[in-house]
């Protein structure tokens, strides 16, 4: 009785590992798929920015024009942050944002490649890349979320 109360023990006992391995294993995956995704998304933002001054260039665009448009993108920035903000931790969480995020930037950077494009269209893309684009706020949250030993309990 007492041999079959040890094997009952040592076999929970080693479900319990191999759970805790599997979670580690698991969460070890979730973070290396982050670092590849923010890594496209920086690499995608150094594709874009450099080209916009030429696509400026191309539609005679003043240096007070270009100024509108670098404002418009930083308001909409703080605008998106706070609203962002909110609506992760209310219902989006923070994979949500993240998916949010990167489909606000394609849609803002084939606005950018558009060859149709004029200002204002260029404008409005800097505005929904400006509200969209909280990856790395995300990403952040997502790290500390994933590596954190207080969320994980």
């Amino acid at each position: 009785q007492a041999q079959s109360w040890q094997n009952t023990a040592a076999t929970h006992l080693c479900k319990q590992h191999a759970a805790a391995a599997m979670a580690k294993l698991q969460k070890n995956a979730q973070l290396w798929v982050l670092v590849v995704v923010v890594l496209l998304d920086l690499l995608a933002v150094s594709l874009v920015v450099p080209l916009l001054p030429a696509r400026y260039r191309e539609l005679g665009v003043g240096a007070k024009a270009l100024g509108f448009a670098s404002s418009a993108y930083s308001l909409a920035q703080i605008v998106g942050g706070l609203a962002l903000g909110a609506l992760s931790d209310r219902s989006l969480g923070h994979r949500g944002l993240l998916l949010l995020s990167f489909v606000g930037a394609a849609t803002a950077y084939a606005i950018v490649g558009w060859p149709g494009a004029t200002f204002y269209t260029l404008v409005g893309s800097r505005v929904v890349v400006g509200l969209c684009k909280q990856t790395m706020t995300a990403s952040t949250a997502l790290v500390a979320e994933l590596t954190c030993v207080e969320f994980n309990q």
